[in-house]
């Protein structure tokens, strides 16, 4: 658990967006861009509600105005560009919100912000519609690449332990009357052998050799998923009776 949260952490700390989580109202994470885009300090941030850190201004009224709608607004989802003002210079950032959801309940809010300073001034003007679509498109696709480092198991590319049982969460709180799924786990004979006999670069390709034959074998009917060392899941859904 220790070595996933590392992991996690060290995929956000490398984002060049900002991202702030922020849950009833209090910042409880930002990493370094957000605290460098926003002119703040990790301290100032930090366990802090969203009111004082950033009323201080009055040329930040939009951008107050964006963040406190949606953490006091859960229904709906915002995305604007606005003013900055750090209190030594203007910024222009692009804003987008989402929710943080567990079990189908919103936990709490993610904010993800990027400096579009530089592009708003070679314009001259607000940025617009299409230049707007390419920076969603760019952060859309930055997005998806973590969600899937944070999904995946590093080695074969398959589901890792946390994001396989969610499936498995979802899909049997959601299962049909009478509808019938199957579950495997697996695990390769003799591979504890084999990796000690011909080394560790002989067991890992191995390991990716086996999830791409699951993955090949499974993917139009199959959820797959590797919970660790050699031992891999399947979730078989909607079985003919």
């Amino acid at each position: 658990m220790q070595n996933r949260e590392i992991f996690y952490r060290e995929i956000l700390r490398e984002m060049s967006s900002g991202v702030i989580f922020v849950r009833k109202g209090k910042i409880l994470y930002a990493n370094p861009s957000a605290t460098k885009i926003l002119g703040k300090t990790k301290s100032e941030l930090r366990d802090k509600l969203f009111a004082e850190c950033f009323f201080e201004y009055g040329e930040n009224d939009d951008f107050n105005q964006v963040l406190l709608d949606v953490i006091y607004d859960s229904s709906r989802e915002h995305e604007r560009i606005v003013a900055y003002f750090t209190g030594t210079e203007t910024k222009h950032l692009h804003i987008r919100t989402s929710f943080l959801k567990f079990e189908s309940e919103n936990v709490g809010i993610i904010i993800l912000l990027d400096d579009v300073t530089e592009l708003m001034k070679l314009r001259g003007v607000a940025l617009d519609l299409e230049k707007i679509q390419e920076i969603n498109r760019q952060l859309s696709e930055s997005r998806d690449f973590y969600k899937q480092k944070a999904e995946t198991d590093k080695l074969t590319g398959l589901l890792n332990k946390i994001t396989f049982e969610n499936i498995c969460r979802e899909y049997i709180q959601n299962i049909s009357a009478g509808e019938l799924a199957a579950l495997f786990v697996i695990d390769l004979d003799n591979f504890k052998k084999a990796n000690d006999t011909y080394g560790h670069q002989f067991g890992d390709l191995i390991l990716k050799k086996f999830a791409e034959a699951l993955r090949d074998n499974f993917k139009t009917d199959g959820v797959v998923g590797r919970f660790g060392g050699d031992e891999f899941v399947i979730l078989l859904k909607m079985l003919p009776i």
